[in-house]
């Protein structure tokens, strides 16, 4: 399992701008309380400034953080795709793999018949077969995509 501490910072930061906002609800709210329960009026509204204050210092974080990815294209939309190249290009990769595939199966053919000399050569020569024609296709398929 791996760590991943951008996920973790993000997470962080959550937590970090929902408690900002609670703290910016709740400091005013508290400080009338606090005036209203007869504490000193310079407390409660240091109280009040602090949660005001607080809550404004994560909103500027916040603000921060948004204008950064904005500028790292974290939210600018993805690059418009052809649909008819993504096809072109996944049908090439196919094709290549396809041909490789081919390749190996070839070179297995190839020392099947070397090291088992008593294999029956129709069973290697249909094999040969079928490869030829996987080749054809492979090649019929590069054509009508140039």
């Amino acid at each position: 399992m791996s760590f991943d501490f951008e996920e973790q910072r993000a997470q962080i930061r959550k937590v970090r701008y929902t408690a900002g906002s609670v703290v910016t609800l709740l400091g005013p709210a508290l400080g009338a309380a606090l005036l209203q329960g007869g504490a000193d009026k310079w407390v409660a509204l240091i109280v009040a400034i602090l949660g005001i204050v607080g809550g404004s210092a994560t909103n500027a974080m916040a603000a921060t953080k948004v204008g950064k990815q904005i500028n790292d294209g974290q939210f600018s939309p993805p690059p418009p795709v052809d649909p008819v190249q993504m096809v072109t290009d996944v049908m090439n990769q196919i094709a290549n793999e396809a041909a490789a595939k081919v390749n190996n199966l070839n070179a297995v053919t190839q020392v099947a018949a070397t090291v088992l000399p008593g294999l029956a050569i129709g069973g290697v020569g249909a094999i040969a077969n079928g490869v030829s024609a996987v080749e054809a296709a492979i090649n019929e398929a590069r054509d009508h995509l140039k």
